[in-house]
């Protein structure tokens, strides 16, 4: 669960700004937060953020966002002399060049020892960066015993071109052979999960498969559809749409031939796509996408008409309101299912 995350000198944030999940005093009803035993405090799931336009409420998101891509994809998708993404504070003449920060904290789950209370361990994870290297990054974790105990996992530093990382006790496994495959531009903790490391991979995946953030709404009918066609959470969609007062009863999803005239085109397409991933260096997946084109999704929405008779209406009827609450519902379902974080930019 997150508990705390940080940004300074991106985009309209110069100064650090940081977003605190630590539970108000005015909270006094304990089903409404949820307890941090580790520091001995609470926290609130859900937090909305309101400001005035052009406050930084959007950049404040879109630093989520930025984390998220330096952690997943520094070392395996950044080329050697690539420049990191990112974009820094540019009404001052220093911030340009000054480094720009990321950090955080959240909890993890231990090795279960008893069912009903299993242990949990706060990490705080955080990097500095500009357009050619990750200058500082560290992890750190808090456990509680007997009392609250925080040690250093690991600190990297980038001097004159060379990564140099100090190690704690805690940190089990090929740390110096991934700290010598670490580049200026990639972070460590991605190239220890790149590398398989036992202890750092599972942190990796809680940014790779447990962050979810949504800057803008992709409401196309194929997607929605696509999407449903597998959905594990159809039941309490459909309930949620009821309630919501959508006049929507129920939701269908059927397939959708393409015709004879146009098979041609989207067999030209694939093609078109195959030889970009060739000349990419990665195998093309040609037959499937056509496939998948040839056996494409549509949505149905039921609607109660008069006399107790229904109505099929087609995605591209609804409203863009209606379509917007079901592109986030969603992933807001997969998320609460999960247990994930779920970020939205209004």
């Amino acid at each position: 669960m997150l508990l705390q995350i940080g940004a300074a000198n991106h985009r309209s944030i110069r100064d650090h700004q940081e977003l605190l999940l630590s539970t108000s005093k005015r909270i006094k009803d304990e089903r409404l937060t949820t307890p941090v035993p580790t520091l001995n405090e609470t926290v609130v799931p859900v937090a909305a953020i309101y400001g005035s336009n052009a406050a930084g409420k959007s950049n404040l998101i879109d630093a989520i966002d930025d984390m998220r891509d330096a952690i997943v994809g520094s070392h395996a998708s950044l080329g050697p002399s690539d420049r990191i993404p990112r974009q820094p504070f540019l009404l001052d003449d220093s911030s340009e060049t000054a480094p720009t920060l990321f950090e955080c904290s959240f909890t993890l789950p231990d090795q279960l020892v008893d069912e009903r209370k299993p242990d949990e361990s706060v990490y705080e994870y955080g990097f500095e960066f500009t357009n050619t290297e990750f200058c500082k990054e560290w992890l750190r974790r808090t456990v509680r015993k007997e009392r609250q105990s925080t040690r250093t996992l690991f600190e990297r530093e980038t001097r004159n071109d060379q990564v140099h990382v100090h190690f704690g006790t805690e940190l089990r496994g090929e740390n110096r052979t991934i700290a010598n495959v670490t580049r200026r531009n990639s972070l460590f903790l991605s190239a220890a999960a790149q590398n398989n490391h036992p202890q750092l991979t599972r942190l990796y995946k809680y940014f790779e498969e447990n962050w979810e953030i949504i800057l803008e709404i992709d409401a196309a009918d194929p997607f929605i559809a696509d999407y449903l066609s597998d959905y594990n959470h159809m039941n309490q969609l459909v309930e949620l749409i009821n309630q919501s007062d959508l006049g929507i009863k129920n939701i269908k999803i059927e397939s959708e031939k393409i015709k004879d005239e146009n098979l041609e085109f989207y067999r030209d397409l694939t093609e078109t796509i195959s030889r970009h991933y060739q000349r990419v260096g990665k195998s093309p997946p040609t037959e499937s996408l056509l496939q998948k084109m040839r056996d494409s999704k549509k949505i149905k929405f039921i609607h109660a008409a008069t006399e107790g008779s229904v109505r099929d209406f087609d995605y591209s009827l609804e409203s863009k309101g209606t379509r917007t609450l079901i592109s986030l519902l969603i992933p807001a379902l997969e998320a609460l299912s999960d247990g994930s974080l779920f970020v939205i930019d209004e």
